[in-house]
């Protein structure tokens, strides 16, 4: 068995798809800050949470530059999956007319972490002894805690049902739901079942190592196998496309959201529907 320690040198192509990230994301962060922090205060409750995702998202692709220029492939992988759902969930809040998607979205979060913590108080109880005195002291906090997520979790369900109620979606659920509505509204987009299906997917192998995303590890010749500890460079080809991908569909749609004065810059300059 081998290890492979050459270090990390861009190719041709490589360099320049990674230049074109550098030139988007600097643009990115430039739109941020033309924005201002007292423009966001009282924006829509939907709007405000496109801002949060754009904000996480362009922080993962800072991250995948970074890991990029080392050629740590297996990191961005990983990274990845977050921006390809949350462009998904981007695109499901903004088919509805009304807030119910919104609603959706924020019920689902609420949710997952009530879940969390009726399962710590579960645990608490039935295994007092396996419990740490740090978690002993917070289980009233938590318990309280629970309390409060009961009652919004309430709240919001009297609010979907406001409107033709509906199950929180699957992304893949979700995915088509936005494709019928582009569809039907003769709207021009990528595909979201696309994204889904070729993309995600994938993405979901290297995040839960899977026999398909830890094969991605190892390199086998004849009686050698070739170990990448810190990556496979020929996966950082791929890596940059994808994340420059991602990053202009998330970006075109927050300018236009907000109404941008530089949506013009970006459609010349980067050149998007």
């Amino acid at each position: 068995m081998t290890e492979d320690y050459t270090p990390f040198r861009f190719t041709d192509s490589q360099r320049k798809d990674f230049n074109r990230l550098t030139k988007i994301a600097n643009f990115g962060a430039r739109c941020l800050q033309n924005m201002g922090l007292n423009d966001v205060k009282n924006i829509q409750m939907r709007k405000s949470i496109l801002f949060k995702m754009f904000i996480a998202i362009h922080s993962y692709t800072e991250s995948i530059h970074s890991l990029c220029k080392k050629g740590h492939s297996h990191a961005c992988f990983v990274i990845l999956k977050p921006l390809c759902e949350t462009l998904i969930k981007a695109k499901f809040l903004f088919i509805s007319k009304n807030l119910e998607n919104t609603y959706l979205y924020l019920l689902e979060g609420l949710k997952k972490a009530l879940y969390k913590r009726k399962s710590f108080i579960k645990y608490y109880e039935e295994n007092p002894h396996k419990v740490n005195k740090y978690y002993k002291t917070i289980n009233l906090l938590i318990k309280d805690d629970e309390k409060y997520l009961k009652k919004q979790v309430k709240k919001l369900e009297i609010k979907c049902f406001n409107y033709e109620y509906k199950k929180i979606a699957s992304i893949e659920k979700k995915a088509l739901e936005v494709d019928k509505y582009n569809k039907d509204k003769n709207l021009k987009s990528e595909s979201s079942e696309f994204i889904y299906i070729l993309i995600y997917r994938k993405l979901c192998d290297y995040s839960h190592l899977n026999d398909e995303g830890l094969s991605d590890f190892f390199e086998y010749s004849q009686n050698t196998i070739n170990v990448f500890l810190s990556g496979n460079p020929e996966d950082i080809d791929e890596i940059l496309k994808l994340t420059i991908f991602l990053y202009k569909e998330l970006l075109s749609m927050f300018l236009r959201v907000f109404k941008s004065p530089l949506r013009q810059e970006f459609r010349h300059s980067f050149r998007i529907y």
